[in-house]
């Protein structure tokens, strides 16, 4: 099935400056603001599973853990610096970082606070890395290239 080609639609303000219609209205339900500059994700408490699978394109990084408490959302495995490139030593290392919701909520049992995540690795990534190290806030897990 073909969902069809994508196109880009521009979008016009009315002529009088006033709200568009159109376009629906910013609501408080989103999880995250758009527009949020600072990022508040924290690392995850415990990085409890990992694993990299090969791709045609490189590699993807796949990693589970246990948040502190339930209600953890937008997990990432973030590198250390702007891009996910190897230190001297070729070692990668992606921080597991989630966020939490403004309002307290439960710890609940492990299975409830499971958070999964993953990134894709680049060839050219892959070809100085050595080691990749995934880090939670107790401890971190990493795999080494056979």
């Amino acid at each position: 099935m073909n969902w069809g080609s994508s196109k880009r639609v521009d979008v016009q303000q009315p002529a009088d400056g006033g709200v568009n219609t159109l376009l629906p209205k910013r609501t408080t339900f989103s999880l995250r603001d758009d527009d949020e500059d600072e990022d508040n994700r924290v690392l995850v408490s415990d990085v409890t599973q990992m694993r990299v699978e090969q791709t045609p394109s490189g590699a993807i990084v796949y990693a589970t853990g246990v948040a502190a408490r339930q209600g953890a959302y937008s997990a990432e495995l973030r590198p250390l610096g702007e891009k996910a490139e190897p230190d001297e030593n070729g070692v990668l290392t992606l921080d597991f970082v989630v966020a939490y919701p403004s309002q307290n909520t439960p710890v609940g049992g492990t299975s409830l606070r499971q958070v999964h995540t993953a990134r894709s690795l680049s060839k050219q990534t892959l070809e100085t890395t050595k080691l990749i190290r995934v880090v939670g806030a107790n401890g971190a897990r990493e795999t080494r290239r056979n």
